[in-house]
């Protein structure tokens, strides 16, 4: 007489929902494009986020809560570093994503976790090229991949694919695999093949070609 439940992660969509609401609920005001931010800066996970708008609505006490109160008040997560990774080496700031990465080693992230979550997006983006190439919509992808409760992931990719082109993203791939290769089989040091690997990927970004035809 058993029962099996199945329970669902909560979207972002609704996580944006809990936020404006649960803001209000202390007398303080927050923006749907703020509240995802905040999601994204804090992770999705509900006890995490209660906690953090504690927080925030206790140093605001009322009124709007923007970007800068949530990065002034709540604790970063460290999935949103490891993305912020990327991001800085998909606008071409190597400088950023060195000192960055400089930051993950100390916090004692494993590398091996590191080239992953820069290869995820790298597959996003080359899964959103190819969904712009047939014409395919958001929703396809996001089914097609299951994606689900982090189709904002796939929103993101579909945004930067623009300022890219099929080669780009082809190299970038092959130097992920070489980087990938390099650390599973011991054939360097660990950080400095991720250097290696960022000012690759930012060449590639910034130069359109890789770094061994320059």
């Amino acid at each position: 007489n058993g029962r099996a439940v199945l329970i669902d992660h909560r979207q972002t969509g609704e996580l944006v929902k809990m936020v404006i609401t649960a803001c209000e609920k202390r007398g303080c005001t927050i923006k749907s494009d703020v509240a995802r931010f905040f999601i994204d800066y804090v992770s999705e996970d509900i006890d995490t986020i209660i906690n953090e708008i504690e927080k925030l609505c206790a140093y605001r006490k009322s009124g709007a809560i923007d970007r800068e109160t949530v990065k002034k008040v709540c604790v970063r997560n460290i999935d949103q570093s490891i993305y912020d990774l990327s991001a800085k080496i998909l606008s071409k700031d190597v400088g950023g994503a060195l000192s960055l990465l400089d930051e993950l080693i100390y916090m004692r992230i494993k590398p091996i976790a590191l080239l992953s979550a820069i290869s995820t997006v790298y597959v996003d983006l080359q899964r959103a090229f190819a969904a712009k190439k047939a014409k395919v919509g958001l929703e396809n992808i996001v089914n097609d991949f299951g994606y689900k409760n982090r189709s904002f992931v796939i929103e993101r990719a579909m945004k930067n694919v623009n300022n890219f082109t099929e080669k780009q993203i082809r190299l970038s791939l092959d130097e992920l695999c070489i980087a990938d290769s390099k650390l599973k089989g011991f054939s360097g040091d660990e950080r400095m093949v991720l250097e290696e690997l960022i000012v690759r990927l930012s060449y590639i970004v910034l130069k359109g070609e890789s770094i061994d035809k320059a």
